[in-house]
């Protein structure tokens, strides 16, 4: 693109302070030549009309429509860090069909294997290697790596989100904040939604 790395990083930096969704917002700034702040203030006011209904614990839903991918939508109601569709890597699943491929337009069984793949991805950030490696390697292949097992990764990757958990509930986003926003589902996506959200608070422990 023949625009500088630094100016790149500095915009990529402050769009991430500013919990804004760094795939459809930074590369806008680094093209506009401008500064990332003037360039956020002068957007016209019509832009942010609704916007603050699309959001998860106040980050606004990225690319991935959630009604589209049931296990995505889950992920997103119960990130850590708002609506972050890595957390729970169900892309993984639902979209690439690796390992094996689940019903992405279903949300039975999706709590279950969001918390597998949330333990798993807090682990591998625990870790000198790429989140995406889980996209093609499992915790089997790095417990080989490390002289452990795939079942202590797991443990630790389940205290890591466990104490992300207690400090975003210190910080006052409570159980009642892992919702999706009101209307990006139909009514039996978001009966079954609430469904596997409750089986999903239960297993964590949190109810």
């Amino acid at each position: 693109m023949g625009i500088p790395f630094d100016r790149i990083l500095e915009t990529y930096n402050y769009c991430l302070k500013q919990g804004i969704d760094i795939t459809t917002a930074c590369h806008c700034i680094v093209q506009s030549g401008m500064d990332a702040e003037k360039f956020l203030y002068n957007i016209p006011k019509e832009y942010y009309k609704g916007s603050d209904s699309l959001t998860v614990k106040g980050i606004e839903l990225p690319a991935f429509a959630p009604d589209g991918a049931m296990g995505v939508a889950l992920g997103y109601a119960t990130s850590t860090n708002g609506a972050d569709w890595t957390t729970a890597m169900a892309v993984t699943h639902e979209i690439l069909r690796k390992p094996v491929p689940t019903d992405r337009h279903s949300a039975e069984g999706k709590a279950v294997i969001n918390i597998a793949y949330e333990n798993a991805k807090a682990a591998a950030d625990s870790l000198p290697v790429c989140r995406y490696v889980l996209f093609s390697a499992s915790l089997e292949e790095y417990s080989k790596a490390l002289g452990t097992t795939a079942a202590q990764l797991a443990e630790c990757g389940n205290n890591i989100f466990m104490n992300e958990i207690g400090i975003i509930r210190r910080l006052g986003f409570g159980i009642e904040t892992d919702r999706l926003p009101e209307g990006v589902l139909s009514a039996q996506q978001q009966k079954e939604f609430d469904a596997e959200l409750k089986k999903y608070h239960r297993i964590r422990g949190l109810v």
